[in-house]
């Protein structure tokens, strides 16, 4: 009976956040806390015909170019910290990085994501060089630092 009625009232907050798109930190916390398989069920469902809804069966593909794998951190869970003698390390040039973005832009890509370590060797003023050189060559293109 309890988880009835947690569905009832779980289904009107989870309804009128797919109508409204808006949604109180209560309301949000009484969606996340629950462990109720039939609110847990219905909110995927609503996700899955807003997903739908927006892309249909489009397939969006990103070009990830990880322009430099020096890192000045030390995460101990990363690959590329900065003690990790078992790696090659290395910097594409901005011209290294323009050529990539040209290739991918050739097949189609108009989504870019640069990333790197906490590589000081690029100034503030070279990402935002290289950044508008790409969207002077890929005027309609997206682009995500990480």
């Amino acid at each position: 009976m309890a988880e009835l009625a947690e569905f009832n009232e779980l289904k009107g907050i989870i309804d009128n956040l797919s109508e409204n798109h808006d949604i109180t930190l209560c309301d949000f916390k009484k969606i996340y806390l629950t462990s109720n398989d039939y609110v847990v069920d219905y909110l995927k469902s609503k996700a899955r015909k807003a997903c739908d809804k927006i892309y249909a069966d489009k397939i969006f593909v990103r070009s990830l170019i990880e322009f430099s794998n020096y890192c000045r951190c030390d995460c101990y869970y990363c690959g590329i910290r900065r003690s990790n003698a078992n790696i090659s390390r290395y910097r594409l040039t901005r011209d290294e990085i323009l050529d990539c973005v040209k290739r991918a832009y050739r097949m189609k890509i108009r989504s870019f994501v640069l990333q790197s370590g906490e590589d000081w060797f690029y100034s503030d003023d070279d990402i935002c060089d290289i950044i508008s050189k790409i969207k002077d060559s890929a005027p309609d293109s997206a682009i995500t630092l990480s």
